[in-house]
């Protein structure tokens, strides 16, 4: 299950079911996600087992080059946060690099 589709799905219902957030903050976490992850594919990383803190900081690199906001970017930090952390205690990566 460590293709990144596949990834996604699982966190999406971690968020729904085990979370209990928000539509609105579920929407927001899973679009910050899937930004990440078009950066990853650009990069090569086709699974979950490759994410490296170099891959995060280079995709937030990019969002403030694009002109991201600050506070944008802020919260993109907190969901890909979350994503590792989650991540991590779920086995699917060797260590939380959020």
């Amino acid at each position: 299950m460590s293709d990144l589709d596949s990834v996604r799905a699982s966190f999406e219902s971690h968020l729904r079911h085990e979370r209990n957030l928000s539509t609105h903050t579920i929407r927001a976490y899973l679009g910050d996600l899937e930004s990440l992850f078009r950066q990853l594919r650009v990069l090569q990383v086709e699974r979950i087992e490759e994410l490296e803190l170099s891959h995060i900081q280079s995709w937030l690199a990019t969002m403030q080059v694009k002109g991201g906001a600050r506070t944008s970017l802020s919260r993109r930090a907190v969901s890909i946060r979350l994503f590792t952390q989650w991540a991590f205690k779920a086995g699917l990566i060797a260590s939380d690099v959020g």
